[in-house]
């Protein structure tokens, strides 16, 4: 109540109104039987406050100049002291602030809430503060005078200055939004030291990763998470544990208990660890067309360890005798699973200093992405011929419906397999059309159709070379021709 009343005093002073000072209309009072509401009318913006503009907007360069120059031409009328009969009063603000600035339908500002604002009279040797508390406002936009509360009353000017400092903050967060074609881009808003602590995770696993409709992937489940404070010598584990999270997935100084918490950086390179383990997932799953199909999905360690495993079943393979999950040599044949290889390589050490950053990876992650742009050969998909509509509705592109279904026996596996190559109106395959199938064992079938199955044709067209050890025939036949029988 007490800020409504002043700021409608100062409102109300002569010689106040000017363009860039949100407009007063009326103040009025009324009283509902319980309490007063106390009314302050001024002119409505809908383009509402500079903050809320610049989360969804952005400036061209000159549109910035005039945006700011309009600010600047408002504080300055309020910091200009008028002599005479008809004068006004210097006034300093105490609470600029990008909430507390108005953005007006043709691009210029007005400046806002007066509720803390503070009469000057250069006449007096000091600064009335009576009524006033010598440190108001919003503390991420205080000056350094008011924070460490050396602010002079004897010295009106200071109040002044301390709007100035304001003033440039704003201004900062006002350019960072400004977007200057062909040279760089509006970054993400944001307030002034607005900051973010370390986060380390703590139970990173394809479980606690969600993917989006457009093929990216989030991460999600926090709760095990912790803030590291680099500022500290030690990381504060009071109402944590130092070993939670997903045993499959936990670091070796994590299955060990030699994760140090004197530096924090240890607790982020058991995340790299679990992203490597994660990487490794998904690379299992990835479909390079003429060189090798996806595998079946895999957890890590799966054929180490127990379903549920241990810390002790998992401190045996991953530190006592330092297994990792196999890399399959034909992923060396292709540029970007050998890239992927290399870091998941590089995020699993032992040692966790030696272990990629975050960043780093993430830098090497965004260089493979511009070599696939730059050269689609990198990122072949299967012909139309293989894949059909269906394995592809609605999913983002480059990600293909791929389950391997496991059957009671081979000979169901091969029906399966025939049903599914077989022409109908929903393929795109063509009964007169041609195929070949390369290497048996890393061509189009599932490995787990190629371990139990070959094929065989019955057109004399086939050419099937001598010696049967080399398998690696080359078949040409009619769709319809194809036939699967279980090996002998």
């Amino acid at each position: 109540m007490v800020f409504v009343i002043r700021e409608t005093e100062i409102y109300q002073t002569v010689m106040l109104r000017h363009a860039n000072i949100l407009g007063f209309i009326a103040a009025d009072n009324k009283d509902n039987g319980i309490s007063t509401e106390l009314w302050l009318i001024t002119e409505y913006h809908p383009l509402g406050s500079l903050y809320d503009f610049l989360h969804e907007h952005c400036f061209l360069p000159a549109a910035l100049v005039r945006a700011v120059a309009s600010i600047v031409n408002g504080l300055a009328h309020l910091h200009l002291e008028i002599t005479g009969t008809q004068g006004k009063p210097a006034i300093a603000h105490r609470d600029l602030k990008s909430r507390n600035i108005l953005v007006k339908n043709d691009g210029e500002c007005c400046i806002g809430d007066l509720g803390f604002a503070l009469k000057l009279d250069s006449s007096l040797a000091t600064v009335d503060l009576s009524g006033h508390s010598d440190r108001v406002g919003t503390k991420r936009y205080m000056a350094p005078e008011v924070l460490d509360n050396t602010i002079r009353q004897t010295a009106p000017e200071t109040f002044k200055q301390a709007d100035i400092y304001s003033l440039g903050l704003i201004i900062w967060e006002m350019s960072r939004r400004c977007w200057v074609y062909g040279l760089f881009c509006p970054e993400e808003y944001q307030l002034p030291y607005q900051g973010k602590p370390a986060i380390a995770h703590r139970d990173l696993k394809s479980r606690n990763i969600l993917v989006k409709n457009d093929g990216e992937c989030c991460i999600g489940d926090l709760g095990f998470a912790l803030k590291l404070d680099s500022s500290l010598a030690t990381v504060d584990l009071s109402g944590h544990s130092d070993r939670v999270g997903t045993k499959r997935y936990m670091a070796p100084e994590v299955l060990d208990n030699t994760i140090r918490q004197t530096a924090p950086e240890t607790f982020k390179q058991a995340d790299i660890y679990s992203l490597g383990l994660i990487i490794w997932e998904m690379s299992r799953r990835c479909w390079v067309y003429g060189l090798f199909c996806p595998e079946e999905y895999q957890l890590p360690y799966q054929d180490l360890v127990s379903h549920d495993p241990s810390v002790e079943e998992m401190k045996s393979i991953v530190c006592e005798q330092a297994l990792r999950p196999v890399l399959p040599a034909v992923w060396s044949k292709h540029q970007v699973l050998a890239a992927l290889q290399d870091l998941m390589s590089e995020c699993w050490y032992t040692n966790p200093t030696a272990r990629l950053s975050a960043m780093r990876v993430k830098k090497s992650l965004a260089a493979l992405r511009k070599q696939v742009e730059v050269n689609p050969g990198l990122s072949v998909t299967p012909p139309p011929t293989v894949v059909t509509p269906a394995a592809t509705h609605g999913l983002p592109q480059g990600i293909i419906y791929y389950p391997l279904v496991v059957h009671s026996s081979p000979l169901e596996l091969s029906h399966s397999m025939v049903e599914s190559f077989s022409p109908s109106e929903h393929d795109l395959i063509q009964t007169d059309e041609r195929f070949q199938l390369d290497r048996v064992k890393s061509g189009q079938w599932p490995r787990a159709v190629c371990d139990h199955l070959v094929p065989t044709v019955s057109l004399s067209t086939v050419k099937v070379p001598s010696p049967q050890s080399e398998r690696q025939h080359l078949l040409t036949a009619s769709v319809k021709s194809v036939t699967l029988q279980q090996k002998a």
